[in-house]
């Protein structure tokens, strides 16, 4: 089993990135989260990932942390969660995110989703509600605890919010994107990434 890859970032395409390490290139896919964080060709990159195995397949699925590593595996053991639609799930979704809306019952919520329908939304809270790790539980305010996602990020999205009005952008529509791509932000990025983010939202 390939538990992780560290190596050199290649290429990116819209599913997929190409990380070469021991003279070998290896196509990973990734969630979109992972794709508008990516250093320049030629940069080192590392990823988690799960190896995913049938008799007729083999493939990678590539997360930033341990922990998406483990929710991904999760989500894909419930019936018609396949890899390509769990991925969608980090995509759309934090992982503590994801799990409050399992832990909330919100259908609404998880058929935002791509390709997840009413019923496979309400398989996925049915199954895994009572069987997430503690690591991913959080309360019903939203507010991580454990693994999750601890804090709001409204330091980053207050710096967010300066740089692009110094940058000319308008107060309604800067608010809009850093809504829009909450999703994709992590209180962790550096603030150049973050804005490569949120850039995204506001050429749309």
């Amino acid at each position: 089993m390939i538990s992780f890859i560290n190596g050199t970032f290649c290429e990116a395409s819209e599913e997929s990135i190409v990380v070469e390490a021991g003279g070998v290139g290896y196509q990973v896919f990734v969630p979109q989260s992972v794709i508008t964080a990516l250093p320049e060709p030629g940069e080192s990159i590392k990823v988690y990932t799960y190896h995913y195995i049938r008799e007729d397949q083999q493939s990678l699925y590539g997360f930033v942390s341990l922990g998406d590593r483990q929710l991904f595996g999760i989500l894909i053991s419930v019936s018609g969660v396949g890899p390509k639609v769990g991925i969608k799930f980090f995509s759309t979704f934090h992982a503590d995110q994801l799990v409050s809306a399992i832990l909330r019952e919100d259908v609404a919520q998880i058929t935002a989703v791509p390709g997840v329908g009413k019923k496979l939304a309400e398989r996925l809270i049915i199954e895994l509600k009572d069987k997430l790790p503690k690591q991913f539980q959080v309360d019903l305010t939203g507010v991580g605890t454990g693994k999750s996602r601890a804090k709001p990020l409204a330091a980053l999205g207050d710096d967010l919010a300066l740089a692009l009005r110094q940058l000319g952008y308008g107060p309604d529509e800067v608010k809009t994107a850093i809504s829009q791509a909450s999703a994709q932000l992590d209180e962790s990025m550096p603030l150049e990434i973050a804005l490569k983010v949120v850039f995204r939202h506001l050429v749309k």
